[in-house]
């Protein structure tokens, strides 16, 4: 059995960062979760078995301060052999490095290759005894006859014991179950807004409320097999200031969303982040501008369930 290893920050959802299957480690980009952050704790976690747990954890500065969702803190991971490496960088600056030991949960399968050479071996050994000494032949010849007297003695015993009855089998009987395995195939569409103060890509904590009750939403790792998701996310702002400063405002409103599923819903999507600045407007009304200053998210995906029923 293969594991994994994974990273989150501030106990939030977990970004895997290993598979010991595909033997392939892949960089996490996190970020801080609340405004005015003054530190992060970063936990590496493993997976084997189906078990979790902690292998260890890394307190960071994340200062200045600033909203959620920056800056940017890469997880770069290397295994070396028996040693999980990793290095921590904000906003491309390294902060910390380390390594843990994982001996305990790699399977060495060395040990089991000698075995089944060593059985191999045996068995020629004796293949080729037998074929080439006739004093080992001699063993294996069959028996000479019994006497006529022995063979009717033993045929007298023999039909004896089956007159007498048999005794009844104890215990109770064990039913046998098969196991049936089938696969579901069901689409995934969810989408939703969240909105922002005027001039301002900052995540407030109405718009945090609504990304959070947006993942829940969404499929969560471990209910399901396989899945494949596609995530647009688009900027949008009210019609006030300059067309390029409208374009940039709406981009960097769409990133910081992104950042933010990305840390807390933790699935691996095709992503397409775009800024519209204003020139998708939901109102044209002055005092309905808020309405505008929004970003629209949609996943659309399929997933692949496992069932498991006892016949």
């Amino acid at each position: 059995m293969g594991f994994q290893l994974g990273v989150e920050i501030d106990k939030s959802r977990i970004a895997w960062l290993y598979d010991s299957e595909e033997d392939e480690a892949k960089s996490v980009k996190l970020t801080t979760v609340v405004d005015n952050q003054t530190n992060a704790k970063i936990s590496f976690h493993i997976k084997k078995n189906g078990k979790r747990e902690i292998l260890g954890t890394e307190t960071i500065s994340v200062a200045p301060l600033s909203a959620a969702g920056s800056p940017l803190i890469d997880i770069v991971p290397n295994i070396d052999g028996r040693y999980f490496e990793y290095r921590i960088y904000l906003d491309g600056r390294l902060l910390k490095s380390g390594s843990i030991d994982i001996k305990k949960y790699i399977v060495n399968r060395k040990p089991l290759l000698i075995a089944l050479i060593s059985i191999i071996a045996v068995l020629t050994a004796a293949i080729l005894l037998f074929i080439f000494y006739p004093g080992i032949k001699a063993q294996f010849k069959p028996e000479t006859p019994k006497p006529a007297i022995e063979q009717k003695e033993e045929q007298k015993q023999a039909e004896t014991a089956a007159e007498e009855p048999a005794e009844p089998k104890s215990g109770p009987e064990i039913p046998n179950y098969e196991v049936k395995i089938t696969y579901t195939e069901n689409q995934v569409a969810n989408s939703c807004s969240v909105y922002f103060a005027p001039d301002s890509a900052k995540l407030t904590t109405r718009t945090i409320s609504g990304l959070e009750e947006f993942i829940k939403a969404l499929p969560a790792e471990g209910d399901f097999e396989k899945g494949n998701f596609k995530l647009q996310i688009r900027g949008h702002c009210a019609k006030y200031g300059t067309e390029e400063g409208r374009a940039e405002l709406s981009k960097e409103r769409a990133m910081n969303v992104y950042n933010f599923l990305k840390t807390r819903w933790g699935i691996e999507a095709e992503s397409i982040i775009t800024g519209a600045g204003a020139s998708e407007p939901i109102t044209l009304k002055r005092k309905e501008q808020h309405l505008n200053r929004r970003v629209d998210i949609k996943v659309d995906g399929l997933i692949t369930i496992i069932n498991k029923t006892e016949h």
